[in-house]
């Protein structure tokens, strides 16, 4: 090569090496986190009450996104902060529901182009998405009700940096109109999940779009969807539904 320099493969390995990890995962979580609260409440049951001891693997590549995510999130907290718009950044959220505590972290609370308090909830991605993940969605509909926010937005920034006309690679989705019949979902679900973790109870309900192979739980998890068995999850908890618990 030019210069004298020469490419050095074993560092290049040793580099990749170090960045694998594998952490040993907590469970017999009694309180239940607002990004899974509304999503899955089979997974939320695991969490509490499985003995099934699983280890979470994070490789090189993973490494590297969470850190260009954490690079993104500190930044805009950055900016936000310059231009005197941001009123809070990792805000915690919390409330009891049937016993359980159901928390979590609002990324951002800011003055928006309208100057009205907007929550936000940042997500970095590879290609900007078509509309929101229904994961990233719950999250940030669990967020608005427990902070009983109105205005709320999920924000992708891609790591691509810039889009195909040279442009920064971001995409908002506003939540302020969300459909009435995605929020009770969401508001089901959390009931759902807050009960089957007080009451030791395994429910059958399950994310309609999920891949169940990146569950923790995957190995011990019925996957099988079944709409019955559903309706009877929540007949079982109709009445704390109604009573808008």
């Amino acid at each position: 090569m030019k210069f004298g320099i020469t490419k050095n493969n074993s560092l290049d390995s040793y580099i990749t090496s170090l960045l694998r990890e594998t952490r040993e995962a907590k469970h017999r979580k009694k309180n239940i986190h607002a990004r899974l609260a509304a999503y899955c409440p089979k997974q939320n049951y695991y969490y509490a009450h499985s003995d099934e001891k699983v280890d979470n693997y994070f490789d090189e590549k993973s490494k590297i996104y969470m850190g260009i995510g954490n690079g993104v999130s500190k930044t805009l907290e950055n900016e936000f902060r310059r231009n005197k718009v941001l009123i809070d950044c990792e805000r915690k959220v919390s409330k009891t529901i049937l016993g359980t505590e159901v928390s979590g972290y609002i990324d951002y609370v800011i003055k928006d182009q309208n100057n009205e308090t907007r929550g936000i909830e940042l997500k970095t991605c590879g290609k900007l998405p078509s509309s929101p993940k229904r994961e990233h969605l719950y999250q940030a509909i669990t967020y608005m009700l427990l902070e009983e926010l109105d205005k709320f937005s999920l924000v992708y920034v891609s790591r691509n940096v810039v889009d195909s006309s040279g442009n920064l690679a971001i995409k908002t989705f506003d939540l302020d109109n969300l459909d009435e019949s995605i929020k009770q979902e969401a508001i089901n679900r959390i009931i759902l999940s807050a009960y089957a973790v007080k009451n030791n109870y395994l429910p059958k309900t399950k994310p309609t779009d999920v891949s169940c192979y990146y569950c923790p739980f995957y190995k011990i998890c019925d996957k099988k969807k079944d709409e019955l068995l559903e309706n009877q999850d929540y007949n079982l908890v109709r009445k704390y539904i109604d009573n808008g618990c």
